[in-house]
């Protein structure tokens, strides 16, 4: 039987524990409204949380401060997101104070935060929106298959390979070379990517990743703790082959806030970027600028990567 269990920050409610006054929930308690449901897929932004149900409806709780929760009101507890009652949401994406959401019909939906354009309506005066609108320009034709959302920024996949970005590009995190104003306010179809058979996109605080088909793994954006895996850090304003893994057979990637980690179709593990919290795993609060594998797991065959 389905159980969804939290711990951690609940200084906003994120946790969905309702009447608890607790700062932090420092061992995993169960949500019990969820017991017995079946669980599409879960989502966590800085201060709030997304969780969508197999029958299509979507339920939000924690932090209101940008309506990132798609409602007039914070919560504590889940609620669910009115907007989508008449729709199947499937696919959901948390940034920092932002969300993305695609449905059945392969609409695609954003609202919350919109400082720097990330929610993609072109309403480069309005800071936020609380209520879930449609994004124009993808349709049921377009096939949207895959959204990720950095803190500020948003990078969508269709079903024919093309990446579409917007929102923040002060790190170059939307791979579109030198933008004068820094952002984008409307998704735009990252060109130099095409004829590529893209099947995952990642994006983590400020730094986004392409992998195709066949594992290789390109990344951009902000670099400063090493976290695209380049040998350096440098920001790249554009999608740069990861040299040092192209043998690797990269099969996921997930990025953290300033780190990034990759899953290899042998059950590897390899992580690099930002390791001040000991995030990398490799028993040392270094940073590293190449993929590095995590021995301490070599002997086990992984088969799923999370990162915060």
């Amino acid at each position: 039987m389905t159980a969804v269990f939290c711990w951690g920050g609940a200084s906003q409610g994120q946790l969905g524990l309702g009447g608890s006054e607790e700062q932090k929930v420092v061992q995993p308690q169960q949500l019990e409204v969820f017991q017995g449901r079946e669980i599409q897929q879960i989502s966590c932004g800085l201060e709030h949380t997304l969780i969508a149900l197999k029958d299509g409806s979507l339920y939000s709780f924690g932090s209101n401060t940008y309506g990132q929760l798609g409602k007039e009101k914070s919560s504590g507890k889940p609620e669910l997101v009115g907007a989508f009652e008449t729709g199947m949401v499937r696919l959901i994406a948390c940034g920092a104070y932002h969300n993305i959401a695609v449905t059945d019909s392969k609409q695609v939906y954003s609202w919350g935060q919109n400082s720097h354009g990330q929610l993609g309506r072109g309403e480069a005066d309005k800071n936020f929106n609380r209520v879930p609108r449609l994004l124009k320009g993808f349709s049921a034709s377009s096939c949207v298959i895959q959204v990720a959302c950095g803190d500020k920024h948003t990078v969508i996949l269709t079903r024919d390979g093309s990446i579409f970005v917007c929102g923040d590009h002060s790190h170059g995190q939307l791979g579109m070379g030198n933008l004068p104003q820094g952002r984008l306010d409307c998704p735009v179809r990252l060109k130099c990517m095409l004829g590529l058979p893209i099947g995952q996109i990642a994006a983590g605080g400020h730094h986004s990743f392409a992998l195709t088909l066949s594992g290789t793994l390109f990344g951009w954006g902000k670099n400063n703790y090493g976290q695209l895996g380049l040998g350096d850090e440098k920001d790249r304003l554009f999608p740069t082959l990861a040299k040092s893994v192209r043998n690797q057979k990269i099969k996921y990637v997930c990025c953290g806030e300033d780190h990034s980690v990759l899953l290899t179709q042998e059950g590897g593990v390899f992580t690099f970027g930002a390791g001040s919290h000991g995030q990398l795993g490799h028993n040392s609060l270094n940073n590293e600028l190449l993929p590095r594998k995590v021995f301490e797991l070599m002997g086990s065959e992984v088969t799923q990567i999370a990162s915060g």
